[in-house]
């Protein structure tokens, strides 16, 4: 998008994942191609979240590995969750029912207890921050709300709605919400006006008899309208009531010191939970370059690094004789850049023209995501730019790492 950052504190941004009141998540990679989600958050992250942050144990969260400012923006750097999310699953392959749902309720539970222990209220939990990654349930989009921001409307607990600030019952009243949502595949708050939801928020007890017994009790108490009558996330069904799961430790852990670069390992609880199969969250850079490549010609893939790295070197390239410039356009790895001209008046009108239209790369993140091409740099010897930990560009202030994680 215009005016999006390049890059941030040695982070290269291949575009954004989402938008929202909260701020902008970015698909990013480190200078050795790892994956990152990158969230520019709309408030501020304060020095008490950047210190919380470091105690949180990855248990069903996408685990914090960088906090900090970069020119005067700040950012948020998590491992990025592989999966879609479960609106999307529960759209596709219908609502969740049995072992299934428990384990999505261990997981999600498991989740909010260890953000509480911390300190830390999530205050989005919505099914579209619930990712079904090889992992299993992976909780994402933990940062900042941005001030007087209310979140998703229709997954707000009542005393948020009328002005209180979200703590950690509005999370278990989300809690609820979403497990209804996913053992129905209705938002159980939905209006067809926000004065529609903010009366069925504030009145209306929505239907539980599609949850089975064991959760049908606990939903009911989580969806009260009276905050303090709902249980805490540790009265929520963790993993010693499901057979899917194992019992953690009240006080999390901190984090491992490294971590997969496609996101967080199995976890105990709810680990059996895939992605519903042939249901995938959003492909790579790495991985659209490859299939473009491998669609061309062999006389098209010989040239396509070498015109790649002049065009990511700022050199104009003049002439497509063999269509790779055309190719690589079209399927949006390159974009057309053109210099505005001052508008002048003409006795036709005001004019505004465009001139020195070409070609660009769409983002400098593509030399770091697709390995292919950070080869052929390497082989050139202009080596992607120093992945994080080393020089740190100008502008960019100290930020606190968790060793080892990237």
């Amino acid at each position: 998008m215009p005016g999006d950052p390049e890059s941030l504190a040695g982070y290269w941004l291949a575009g954004r994942l989402g938008a929202g009141v909260r701020g902008v998540v970015y698909d990013a990679y480190d200078g050795e191609g790892r994956r990152f989600a990158v969230k520019v958050p709309r408030g501020e992250v304060t020095e008490q979240l950047g210190e919380a942050v470091w105690r949180v144990a990855p248990h069903h969260l996408a685990r914090v590995v960088a906090v900090g400012v970069d020119r005067s923006v700040p950012y948020i750097v998590s491992e990025f969750a592989e999966g879609p999310d479960l609106r999307q699953a529960v759209a596709v392959h219908g609502p969740y029912t049995g072992t299934e749902l428990d384990a999505l309720a261990g997981a999600l539970a498991t989740a909010l207890r260890t953000l509480h222990a911390v300190g830390i209220a999530h205050r989005d939990l919505r099914p579209e921050n619930v990712l079904l990654s090889p992992g299993g349930p992976t909780l994402i989009d933990l940062g900042v709300a941005a001030p007087g921001s209310l979140g998703t409307r229709t997954y707000l607990a009542p005393e948020v709605v009328t002005g209180r600030r979200a703590g950690p019952a509005a999370d278990v009243f989300a809690w609820g919400a979403v497990l209804l949502f996913a053992a129905t595949g209705r938002d159980p708050f939905h209006g067809d006006s926000p004065g529609g939801v903010m009366h069925r928020l504030l009145a209306v007890d929505p239907e539980l008899d599609e949850l089975p017994g064991r959760l049908r009790e606990l939903v009911g108490r989580a969806l009260s309208k009276d905050a303090t009558a709902r249980p805490t996330a540790t009265d929520l069904p963790l993993c010693a009531e499901l057979p899917l799961c194992a019992e953690l430790p009240d006080t999390p852990e901190p984090p491992a010191t490294s971590g997969s670069p496609g996101g967080p390992e199995p976890q105990g609880c709810a680990a059996g939970l895939r992605p519903p199969g042939g249901l995938a969250g959003p492909r790579s850079l790495g991985e659209v370059a490859e299939e473009v490549y491998a669609s061309l010609t062999p006389r098209q893939r010989e040239e396509t690094p070498v015109l790649l790295l002049r065009l990511l070197d700022g050199e104009a390239v003049a002439g497509d004789e063999h269509g790779v410039l055309a190719r690589l356009t079209d399927a949006g790895l390159l974009v057309r850049q053109s210099v505005r001209v001052e508008p002048r008046q003409t006795a036709a009108g005001k004019l505004v023209a465009i001139a020195g239209d070409g070609v660009v790369p769409a983002c400098a993140a593509l030399v770091h995501a697709w390995p292919r091409l950070r080869a052929s740099a390497d082989e050139r010897r202009i080596g992607p730019t120093p992945a994080p930990g080393g020089t740190r560009p100008p502008g960019v202030a100290a930020e606190r790492r968790i060793p080892g994680a990237a």
